[in-house]
């Protein structure tokens, strides 16, 4: 977890070895999380 800005936000990185469509959606999960943990804060 990172803080920015007042903000918090998760540094993540991922190994993902399955066709890049599914990686591609896995990132944006992630990045969904993200976004509701921020505005939460």
């Amino acid at each position: 977890m990172l803080e920015k800005n007042q903000s918090i936000y998760i540094q993540m990185k991922a190994l993902c070895q399955a066709k890049k469509a599914a990686c591609d959606r896995l990132m944006q999960e992630f990045e969904e999380l993200n976004q509701n943990i921020m505005k939460g804060s």
